[in-house]
């Protein structure tokens, strides 16, 4: 989920807490190792490259996972400020927050390594189920060079979006 800034959708996170099991947050706007409490049933892993310096938009916004506690921990690795693993007995779940397309040549290439990134985690899981969660910033259903890096990286992973089983439509 993209909480757009943990601290302004505290109560609604909270509340979401009660429900489920496991949260993905991107643009928490946390700083560094500036941490924040939720739910006490939660354990919270978090990153975030903002600095006292930042004090709106871009630069990223920050990853955190909730994951309610357990006897046994999973593994959560953060690979790049854009990439984020929890490994599972059988199961790794892949959280992304990637670029937003700002039509830069070097957003693009930055993009396309993230995606090379992602590919060798896909390839490195063999025998595990692979889920990814988050934000692509990308569509599948538009045609830019930005939108098609998503497309092609779908197809060489044979991977299933969940958006083609299911539309979303907002209200």
């Amino acid at each position: 989920m993209n909480c757009k800034n943990i601290k302004s959708n505290y109560v609604y996170i909270n509340e979401l807490l009660t429900e489920i099991d496991m949260l993905f947050l991107q643009e928490t706007w946390l700083r560094g190792e500036e941490t924040f409490e939720l739910d006490k049933n939660f354990d919270c892993y978090q990153k975030s490259s903002m600095t006292e310096a930042n004090t709106r938009g871009r630069p990223f916004g920050g990853l955190m996972w909730l994951l309610r506690k357990t006897a046994k921990k999973p593994k959560v690795k953060f690979i790049t400020d854009r990439i984020s693993t929890v490994m599972l007995s059988s199961t790794v779940i892949i959280g992304v927050y990637m670029r937003f397309n700002d039509q830069k040549k070097e957003t693009m290439i930055e993009q396309s390594g993230d995606l090379d990134i992602l590919t060798e985690l896909i390839d490195k899981m063999e025998g595990k189920k692979v889920i990814i969660v988050g934000d692509f910033n990308m569509d599948l259903y538009r045609s830019s060079k930005f939108d098609k890096l998503l497309t092609r990286f779908i197809d060489n992973n044979n991977l299933l979006p969940i958006d083609l089983l299911f539309t979303q439509k907002t209200n």
